[in-house]
């Protein structure tokens, strides 16, 4: 049986993790297509000090552009990021200590946009991304990233990303995405360190995994992936296989036979 494929999403989904991203998906349309009607949901310094308290819930499901298929494609690649690095988190730990993460990242990212007093208002995921980003790797502590056959420290890259994104927005001098993806980070971190977060006990792996980058996860060992793809070009031919595989299989090939060329 073939037990190695190529995934572009994980296995797996919890249905409250389905249902959160198709509402944050529909918020975003339908923002989109109504901007001007939805700018009162919208996270702002003024609207807090005139009493709209519910924007710290409703800014994320916010587009904060109109419709167009620019904000369309940014929109599903934050809902395909947040849904391939929240599934295992959410099948981890459970619903109630997963929308603690989502509701906390959110909340602390909102608060600390609204540190800047700033007339700009705040809108969309991020903050919600960069929690769930942390609350992944210090979950995965030790964990490598699969990218197009080279093996990437997880930490690394993550931290990588967060601090170009906190540098772009400093160098624009835009204020209240840089704080509030920050707030969203340092809530991921907290969350991570606070056992009374975590209603279900979870088995940390004693070795540190390769997970694949598109899926979040684990990739096969050497000897595994071997079988697993002979056992695929036995069925369907060496064509089934992809660049990748076929990448893969080469460089495993080369370290069992180091003298052949």
């Amino acid at each position: 049986m073939d037990t190695y494929h190529t995934r572009y999403t994980p296995e797996t989904t919890p249905p409250f993790l389905r249902g959160l991203l198709l509402a944050f998906g529909l918020g975003g349309i339908l923002s989109g297509l109504f901007f001007r009607s939805a700018a009162t949901l919208s996270l702002s310094y003024t609207g807090i000090l005139q009493g709209k308290f519910w924007q710290l819930a409703t800014y994320p499901f916010i587009l904060g552009a109109p419709l167009s298929w620019w904000s369309l494609f940014f929109l599903a690649l934050e809902l395909l990021f947040l849904w391939i690095y929240s599934a295992s988190i959410a099948e981890a730990k459970g619903s109630k200590s997963f929308f603690v993460l989502i509701g906390g990242g959110a909340l602390f990212g909102g608060l600390a946009s609204l540190a800047c007093q700033s007339p700009l208002a705040l809108t969309g995921l991020a903050p919600i991304f960069f929690a769930v980003l942390l609350a992944w790797m210090q979950q995965n502590r030790g964990a490598s990233l699969l990218i197009m056959g080279f093996s990437v420290k997880a930490a690394t890259l993550i931290l990588t990303f967060i601090g170009l994104d906190l540098l772009i927005h400093l160098s624009q001098d835009n204020w209240v995405p840089l704080t509030a993806n920050l707030g969203g980070a340092c809530f991921g971190w907290i969350y991570s360190k606070l056992p009374t977060l975590s209603f279900r006990r979870v088995k940390t792996a004693k070795q540190a995994k390769i997970y694949d980058f598109r899926s979040g996860k684990p990739v096969l060992d050497d000897e595994k992936f071997m079988d697993a793809m002979l056992a695929r070009i036995s069925s369907h031919g060496e064509g089934s296989l992809t660049p990748e595989e076929k990448r893969r299989m080469g460089q495993i090939s080369r370290k069992k036979s180091p003298g052949e060329r």
